[in-house]
Parts: structure tokens; sequence; C-alpha cells
């Protein structure tokens, strides 16, 4: 993935994309995920790919534990 500036010396294929944003990488591998997909025939290209592109965007575990912990104490508190 390459983004306008980047020397392209030495290279031999590039994808440009906007590689800057912190969830454009993981768009680009999802659709080249999907792409190659498509290509061995696997899925069809009439069908919606119901694989969400978050999935392909990195998570900080002690971020995502601290959510599922708020997660926790919501439902307990709804419960009483």
């Amino acid at each position: 993935f390459a983004n306008i500036d980047s020397p392209t010396r030495y290279v031999d294929i590039a994808i440009p994309c906007n590689n800057k944003a912190s969830h454009s990488i993981g768009l680009m591998w999802w659709m080249l995920s999907r792409e190659i997909l498509r290509l061995r025939g696997i899925i069809s290209r009439d069908s919606p790919w119901d694989v969400m592109p978050d999935l392909f965007f990195y998570r900080d575990p002690e971020e995502a534990e601290k959510e599922e912990r708020e997660r926790q104490e919501a439902a307990a508190k709804d419960q009483v």
C-alpha cells in the first residue's frame, strides 16, 4: 500500500491508497481480501460480503477490555 508521496523505487507492485489515516489500511486490507476471494471464485460479485471492515482494524486489547467491563456494568445496572 503506497501513498502518493511514498518512494516506489525497487517496488514491483504498489497499490495506491491513503495510508496515513488510522482506519484506511484496515479498509484496504478488507477490500484486498474481498477481491482475492472474488478472483478465486469463493464469493460472487452479485452477493454482498457479510464481513465487516472493522474486523480489520487494530484495537488495543486494554481498550477492548475496558469497553467490555463498561458494558457489563451497564447491564448490571439495567437488571437492578
